[in-house]
């Protein structure tokens, strides 16, 4: 489901996040139709992402969004950009907000972030919750009302997701967006599936593949099949795969 090293495969377009100096980042837009005269060029870019602060980003399925939260996310932003030609905000950054799990906390991190095939939410996987750097967090956010799903209906505020296992690191997102799949190193190695309920967020549940085995060394990868029903996985010292139910 997502946009392999930012290619928006309808426009024939390539989006990458690099800067003219070290102490910048940008989204570079460049010719990806080897049918073009002008073929892997340089299109357009932003102009208002500004600092090298950035480093996980995603363009949506469609190719007409693109996320791009800062890495330290403790006192940084969220910040969602257009990149859909038709529109009238192209280029500009149509969402800018903070995380408000990860907000204050003194050691929290972007690890990846996901948009839905049908440009209604954002995910973003953390490290640092709670004051704890080594526990994550699955932030949703819905994105036409810019509001963050609460995981929690006991608890005062907004809550996000809680990922206990350690070191959470990469995501995939199934087409329908029913569930998301996540990779981690700590602990020796994990995966698990988070199934999302959407009208009352408190039922998210997880689920952990291969639970307790060590099956998983270092696993820093996950890529879901088309139809959602398998799951491969990067790890030490071999490549695993497992049925996602």
């Amino acid at each position: 489901p997502r946009a392999v090293d930012g290619l928006d495969r309808f426009r024939q377009r390539l989006w990458v996040l690099t800067g003219s100096s070290s102490s910048t980042r940008e989204l570079h837009c460049l010719d990806a139709d080897p049918g073009s005269a002008s073929y892997g060029s340089l299109i357009t870019q932003t102009a208002s992402l500004g600092n090298a602060g950035r480093e996980r980003w995603e363009l949506s399925p469609s190719g007409n969004l693109a996320a791009v939260p800062h890495v330290f996310l403790s006192g940084g932003l969220f910040e969602i950009v257009d990149t859909d030609p038709g529109s009238a905000t192209f280029l500009q950054v149509v969402v800018s907000t903070i995380v408000p799990g990860a907000s204050g906390v003194n050691f929290s991190i972007a690890s990846d972030v996901a948009i839905s095939i049908d440009d209604q939410y954002a995910y973003l996987l953390y490290s640092g919750i709670s004051g704890i750097s080594s526990v994550g967090g699955m932030a949703v956010m819905h994105i036409p009302t810019t509001t963050w799903l609460d995981f929690d209906g006991t608890l005062a505020g907004q809550q996000d997701f809680v990922i206990a296992n350690a070191v959470p690191n990469r995501m995939d997102l199934a087409l329908d967006r029913t569930f998301a799949v996540v990779t981690g190193q700590g602990g020796g190695g994990w995966a698990i599936r988070i199934d999302f309920d959407y009208s009352t967020p408190a039922n998210t549940t997880l689920t952990e593949f291969l639970p307790g085995q060590g099956l998983l060394p270092n696993c820093n990868a996950a890529s879901l099949s088309a139809d959602g029903t398998r799951l491969a996985v990067s790890a030490t010292p071999a490549n695993l795969s497992s049925p996602s139910n």
